[in-house]
């Protein structure tokens, strides 16, 4: 008995007694320190505990979070490395490669853009909500309206670490700062789904996402009553209108104000220490890609991708029937090729992939497509978003090779399986290395061509070569 409360003790207060225990205390704390990466990634009975709260994103809780991290980082160095079993020796090298480059970037604690027009709260938050926040009985719909009300917390943290970012002269580009400005005020405007049947006009807060998503899935719960499910409809209605709102309204007002002194110099050049932070960027981030070969050829292939781009028989209409043929077209190709990998592949994920289209409040300024994997508890999916804000720059000979990056065999057979593996430390499980990420996205994008998927659709194939001409040109 003395003895387990000693191993309690350590466990949770000390060093634990085991490195496996250590790397499994890592990833608890990162998860009680972080509600929302709970919902986004599905813990097990974590999720239940902290469904109703968000992250505290207060500069004093990040600085807190970021001297933790370096406790832990010593800690992972004292355990004797010669003394660890192989299998241990390289999850003490990927964490300590992982930990070691979040805290070289101290310098940098200030730097960055945490609000932009790809990414940030603003549209991070609401998407969250949508896609992971569970609505399966009272206590989800509760946690989903605490959710709300906590909305203003939440931004005024946010305007404050940007006004200590904005004090040490990083800020925006005016340009980027326009695009975020649109974005916030079509998110507390009238806009409806174009993809919904109803063109009824509707107010800004019942054609806002946060309540049509509520409401559609609250719809289809049939152990509660039709008048318990207008109060709780009443609630968000009265969040959204009462918190929500103002919040965006007071971070619109922040974009506004700033807008007057900003600049459209958009390199890091321009921030103090900007080099630098470059530089560490790059090593966080990426990794070396081959791209010789290409820089001769950019011009003139260039001009013969921009005149295809635009023939008609490449294009879909610009409408919601042409919406519904992008989505049920992808799907079609994602079926194609999973049929034909069992020679190549062995181990395929159990969790299903899905597409749908990029929600319609944050398609400007979002990338073409993402992927979100499942979640941990199995209750979904992945996910791979098809951005259909104008359907005529979805042209149809890229979308093999879209299809195969986001989803099979790229970004879901990569995401997915690491999920899916047993007998390796819970923080291996996740995707923690955007160049490993993107890297074997590019790698099943020539799998593909190597396995014939491209065979007699030499138009396909001319999509695969601008998709690698395009990440030369980026480089």
């Amino acid at each position: 008995m003395a003895f387990g409360g000693l191993w309690l003790i350590n466990l949770i207060w000390f060093k634990p007694f085991k490195i496996n225990h250590f790397y499994e205390r890592l990833f608890v704390g990162l998860a009680l320190s972080s509600p929302e990466t709970t919902t986004q990634i599905g813990i097990p009975v974590i999720y239940d505990w902290y469904k109703d709260e968000l992250d505290d994103i207060s500069d004093a809780k990040q600085w807190e979070s970021f001297n933790k991290t370096k406790e832990d980082y010593q800690t992972l160095l004292s355990y004797d490395f010669d003394k660890q079993i192989s299998k241990n020796q390289l999850n003490t090298k990927i964490l300590k490669y992982f930990i070691n480059t979040i805290l070289e970037g101290e310098s940098f604690f200030y730097h960055g853009y945490p609000v932009n027009q790809m990414f940030g709260i603003q549209s991070g938050l609401p998407s969250m909500m949508v896609s992971a926040h569970k609505l399966n009985d009272e206590s989800d719909i509760e946690a989903y309206i605490s959710h709300l009300s906590k909305f203003d917390t939440k931004f005024s943290q946010l305007i404050d670490n940007l006004k200590k970012s904005e004090s040490k002269g990083i800020m925006l580009p005016k340009f980027i700062n326009q695009l975020v400005l649109d974005k916030m005020n079509g998110f507390i405007g009238v806009k409806p789904d174009s993809l919904l049947e109803s063109k009824n006009n509707t107010s800004a807060v019942t054609s806002n996402i946060l309540y049509t998503n509520f409401d559609t899935k609250v719809n289809l719960l049939e152990e509660i009553s039709d008048e318990e499910k207008a109060n709780y409809k009443n609630q968000v209605a009265d969040a959204i209108v009462k918190t929500v709102f103002p919040a965006y309204q007071n971070l619109i007002d922040y974009f506004e104000k700033i807008n007057l002194k900003a600049t459209n110099d958009s390199g890091v050049w321009k921030f103090p220490s900007g080099d630098a932070y470059y530089r560490y960027k790059l090593k966080e981030m990426t990794t070396i890609i081959e791209a010789e070969g290409y820089a001769d050829s950019t011009k003139t292939m260039g001009e013969i991708f921009q005149k295809l781009n635009k023939e008609e028989r490449f294009l879909y209409p610009n409408t919601d029937e042409g919406r519904h043929m992008i989505l049920k077209d992808y799907d079609s190709k994602l079926s194609e090729i999973s049929k034909g990998l069992d020679d190549a592949f062995s181990i395929k994920p159990k969790a299903g992939l899905e597409v749908k289209r990029v929600p319609e409040f944050k398609e400007k300024g979002t990338a073409f497509a993402y992927y979100d994997g499942p979640a941990m508890d199995g209750s979904r999916g992945g996910i791979f978003y098809a951005n259909l804000r104008n359907p005529e720059e979805t042209v149809k000979f890229g979308m093999k090779t879209l299809a195969y990056h986001e989803g099979i065999s790229g970004h879901h057979f990569q995401i997915a399986i690491q999920g899916e593996l047993k007998d390796v430390p819970t923080f291996r499980t996740l995707p923690l290395f955007t160049a490993y990420s993107e890297g074997w996205a590019l790698y099943a994008e020539r799998l593909a061509w190597g396995l014939g998927f491209y065979e007699n659709d030499p138009f396909g194939n001319l999509g695969r070569l601008q998709a690698e001409m395009f990440r030369a040109v980026r480089l």
